[in-house]
């Protein structure tokens, strides 16, 4: 919640349930803020917007090329999230 404190609007924010698949997940959420991970792409296909940190893991920056290939936003800790950003990018016509 801290990422989002400025914002004026109430935030549900929910941790995946141990055992809880990929899709139910999923449907419950609206976007993911994640790392190098192949769950990230996996909830990227089932159309949640995923917000990319590279300091939540020790793989190398950007490892799967998600961000290259503009799948996925970047999200650093030096960044402020606008969430019209997240609109705009993922309102894309490739989306």
């Amino acid at each position: 919640k801290k990422y989002f404190k400025e914002l004026s609007i109430d935030l549900d924010i929910d941790i995946d349930k141990k055992g809880e698949t990929i899709k139910s997940f999923a449907s419950k959420i609206d976007m993911v803020i994640s790392g190098n991970s192949s769950a990230a792409k996996d909830i990227f296909d089932q159309g949640v917007p995923v917000l990319y940190r590279d300091d939540l893991d020790f793989g190398e920056y950007d490892a799967h090329g998600w961000i290259k290939l503009g799948k996925f936003i970047e999200f650093s800790s030096e960044k402020e999230l606008s969430l019209s950003n997240v609109i705009d990018f993922y309102s894309k016509d490739s989306f």
